[in-house]
């Protein structure tokens, strides 16, 4: 038992596109509980990532989605329990209707203006940077 907590935890998050907006939404437990996150969750032995995407989108969102293919890594170390990669894959609704559900508060599609305004974990900021959704100027204001 010791030595799993060792092991990176492998996780599968989504940037789900629709339009001019990004699914966003609000974590219900730690880490990160109450801020604003791509949805995700962690993959199970012997699951692709892409089938962890769309299932843990489907548990979080209700979405039904296509998923375009990853877009980003992020690894997230921070001693002694935490280790955990997360691959961010792009996607688009393909049916459903939107609600939250699971681990999240809240969730919604978000425009970039709104970004500006949301509390967002490092993590999704990160991402969402280096995506081009959030421009330098908006962050430092």
């Amino acid at each position: 038992m010791e030595n799993e907590k060792r092991v990176p935890r492998i996780g599968s998050a989504v940037v789900v596109i629709s339009g001019d907006r990004v699914l966003l939404g609000v974590r219900g437990k730690e880490p990160n509980r109450g801020k604003w996150i791509l949805p995700g969750g962690k993959v199970e032995p012997f699951e692709t990532i892409e089938a962890a995407a769309k299932r843990e989108i489907k548990e979080e969102t209700g979405l039904e989605i296509e998923v375009d293919g990853p877009v980003a890594i992020k690894e997230i170390i921070n001693p002694p329990g935490e280790h955990r990669v997360i691959v961010y894959n792009s996607a688009r609704p393909v049916a459903g209707d939107l609600s939250a559900s699971s681990d999240l508060e809240d969730v919604r599609f978000c425009s970039r203006a709104e970004l500006k305004s949301l509390d967002l974990s490092d993590a999704v900021r990160d991402v969402l940077r280096d995506l081009g959704w959030l421009r330098p100027e908006i962050l430092a204001a």
